[in-house]
């Protein structure tokens, strides 16, 4: 039997580039290494199903359609002229975003990760976080909340730094007493206690009779130091974590 000349031809997604010295089962069917679209080089297929067309790509064909039917979207409200609304497709929690990006995020599925960030995965399976995105941050740059509020992905509230940086702006931690950052009370003198930490540096700002003073020694000290990274903590029940358009605040990690 005249054997089917193959080199050269396409058949879907692949290009068949040369006889591959391996035969398929008992009936020795030869196999062909092609190239796919998707990237792969070499895959081995057998030629009779290359010519029937029951294979038609590397496999890559077979997971973007079942990807395409299992694909959950997001609900979107457009109606503002300022801004977007999106509902996270596992909670329905909102998340905002400047219009201009929506034609950049409508292609994924948003969800409400466990660390309250609004994330997805690529076509790669790997993370994608919205706020990263809209940034266009490369790889080793922060992006940083300015409002702590991970569902607000407006550039506005958005900035990219350095993690030194972003150390300046982390929210008041749990068990912090004081309600400000760096201030606590010292209890074997009876006193508060203020600091910061500058470059990895811890500096001390003194002892105080009453928080109100070490607050303010506090507040002084981002002034100096932080400018306009520091992380706004208002005195007493005042401070609010910079939490924005009624949602939980919480600090920016990656």
């Amino acid at each position: 039997m005249k054997r089917i000349e193959m080199i050269g031809k396409r058949f879907g997604r692949l290009v068949v580039t040369r006889l591959s010295e391996n035969t398929s089962g008992k009936r020795k069917r030869l196999m062909y290494y092609c190239d796919c679209d998707c990237g792969r080089k070499d895959v081995e297929i057998v030629g009779e199903k290359l010519r029937a067309g029951t294979t038609r790509s590397c496999g890559c064909l077979v997971k973007e359609v079942a990807s395409t039917v299992h694909k959950k979207y997001n609900r979107y409200d457009l109606s503002s002229e300022e801004y977007g609304i999106g509902f996270a497709s596992n909670t329905s929690r909102k998340f905002y975003f400047d219009l201009e990006d929506y034609d950049k995020i409508k292609g994924y599925c948003w969800l409400e990760m466990a660390n309250g960030y609004i994330g997805s995965k690529d076509e790669n399976q790997k993370y994608v976080y919205l706020h990263r995105l809209v940034m266009n941050a490369k790889e080793g740059e922060i992006v940083d909340h300015k409002k702590h509020d991970p569902s607000d992905n407006r550039k506005e509230f958005l900035r990219i730094g350095s993690q030194s940086k972003n150390m300046m702006n982390t929210s008041l931690r749990k068990d912090n007493t004081s309600e400000t950052t760096g201030v606590y009370f010292c209890k074997n003198r009876g006193r508060w206690s203020a600091e910061i930490q500058v470059n990895k540096r811890k500096v001390y700002l003194g002892l105080f009779n009453n928080k109100t003073d070490a607050i303010a020694a506090r507040k002084r000290a981002e002034e100096k130091y932080f400018k306009d990274w520091s992380y706004k903590n208002s005195v007493g029940k005042d401070n609010n974590a910079g939490a924005h358009l009624g949602e939980n605040s919480f600090d920016e990690g990656r």
